[in-house]
């Protein structure tokens, strides 16, 4: 019985592993629009900085979403108590 619990609980997390690739791989999608995008509005001298900027922006905010709510809480009420 157990074993069967475990590998029910196996399989759920596999679902949602392959649900959560499927909406990454679409993101991921959209941000190359984006991006194309962003290379015709940007001129040939400085689109390498441009992208760069553009990556580094998608990757600050990532991590601020990926980070629980809870334990960013803290960090922002030691701010305001300064």
């Amino acid at each position: 019985m157990l074993v069967a619990t475990a590998l029910e609980s196996l399989l759920q997390a596999a679902q949602a592993e392959g649900a959560a690739a499927a909406v990454a791989s679409v993101g991921f999608a959209a941000t190359l629009l984006l991006q194309e995008r962003l290379i015709a509005l940007t001129g040939e001298n400085v689109r390498g900085q441009a992208l760069g900027l553009h990556v580094t922006g998608m990757k600050a905010m990532q991590t601020i979403g990926a980070t629980p709510g809870e334990s960013r809480r803290p960090t922002l009420d030691h701010a305001r108590n300064r």
